[in-house]
């Protein structure tokens, strides 16, 4: 937990990027789960009413649906540019700081430890760390939303074969905790 908290900290300067970022982020699913049912609704309803209805329906739809494709652009292009850009200082303020702490280690660390590897702790694996940091949150928020959204619209749709898709769900969600366990256990055990 101290470092989930060391972590967190270099969000603290960035929180309008993050959290307009997940706001992005929850246009885009809610935009992503919209348009199937839309899509289902005008096979399914307005086709069915004739050319009359279609016509007078069919530009407000276009509009609707052009809306909304370009709400997702904007969303996804701030979640990419700017997401990125804090993704970037937050890596430069880790950077800063794995910095200031070799700055203040003893010349005797020096002598035990490889140079190559301190090198690739402050280029690769902070690149990785900060590209968790802007990915992580909005891939799982996204994610998340998403699978409830899908099983809510199931379950409006047929409960039985929903609730044997959840079941599925869960037997390979399980599964996949198992083998990840077993995985760690033989990398770190």
């Amino acid at each position: 937990m101290p470092v989930f908290k060391k972590f967190v900290k270099y969000y603290k300067p960035y929180r309008f990027v993050f959290w307009m970022d997940m706001f992005c982020a929850l246009i885009v699913s809610v935009v992503d789960l919209a348009f199937p049912q839309i899509l289902n609704w005008a096979t399914r309803d307005l086709f069915t009413h004739g050319a009359q209805a279609i016509y007078r329906i069919l530009p407000w739809m276009a509009g609707g649906l052009l809306a909304m494709y370009i709400l997702r652009f904007l969303g996804r292009y701030y979640i990419t540019y700017q997401g990125h850009v804090m993704g970037a200082r937050m890596e430069s303020d880790m950077r800063q700081d794995l910095f200031d702490h070799f700055q203040r280690l003893s010349f005797s660390y020096y002598d035990r430890n490889n140079t190559g590897e301190m090198m690739s702790k402050l280029v690769s694996d902070l690149f990785d760390i900060s590209e968790l940091a802007h990915h992580g949150p909005e891939n799982i928020f996204i994610s998340l939303l998403k699978i409830v959204g899908s099983f809510a619209l199931l379950l409006w749709i047929n409960v039985p074969m929903t609730l044997i898709l959840a079941a599925v769900t869960l037997i390979m969600l399980l599964f996949c905790i198992d083998q990840n366990k077993k995985n760690a256990c033989s990398v770190y055990g």
